[in-house]
């Protein structure tokens, strides 16, 4: 197994940051020294959820996926775990390269590799929680630039009008101005 070197939190650490974080305030430090399949997999669909993942989509097959399956009764129960894994596997290997996050994760969890996969999501969510003030700045920065593109569009569509108006004038004012001229010349 190659596995990639990643800075690990303390358990105690990765308690306090999900109960803070992601209101998981009925954790115990105990059940992050012996893991089960049901608190680990409500830790990463949180973590999952906090960074912009569509959990119940994963978590909820869809009816295309359940009319495309022949025997669906027979899968059902697994979907929403594979899913899950799927979810973390693509997180992780996005983030550090590592390709080792499997089902047994999940299915069968063991309080170093669930210290070490928490790790690496927890530094992720610490890392974008920095950078909202930056990321709310460039979207209200952006939102300003479209209300400005409005506007400008906005005269121009004004400065459109009262060209076509004057031209009006001009041509009304022109044909008047013939029609007094060819007048007085009779």
């Amino acid at each position: 197994m190659d596995e990639q070197p990643c800075f690990l939190f303390p358990q105690q650490d990765i308690l306090d940051f999900l109960k803070a974080n992601l209101d998981m305030n009925s954790l115990t430090l105990q059940e992050l020294k012996n893991p089960t399949p049901v608190v680990v997999q409500n830790v990463y669909v949180r973590i999952l959820t906090e960074v912009g993942f569509d959990t119940a989509a994963m978590l909820m097959p869809s009816m295309e996926l359940q009319n495309s399956l022949d025997h669906f009764d027979i899968v059902k129960e697994m979907i929403p775990t594979l899913s899950l894994q799927a979810g973390c596997s693509y997180l992780v290997t996005k983030l550090v390269g590592d390709t080792t996050f499997g089902i047994m994760d999940l299915l069968r969890p063991t309080a170093k590799r669930t210290q070490r996969f928490v790790s690496i999501l927890q530094n992720f969510w610490l890392f974008c929680n920095q950078r909202v003030a930056e990321t709310d700045a460039v979207q209200a920065s952006v939102v300003d630039l479209v209300n400005e593109k409005a506007r400008l569009e906005d005269d121009i569509e004004n400065f459109k009008a009262e060209i076509n108006r004057c031209k009006c004038k001009a041509v009304e004012d022109k044909r008047s101005e013939e029609r007094r001229v060819g007048k007085e010349c009779r």
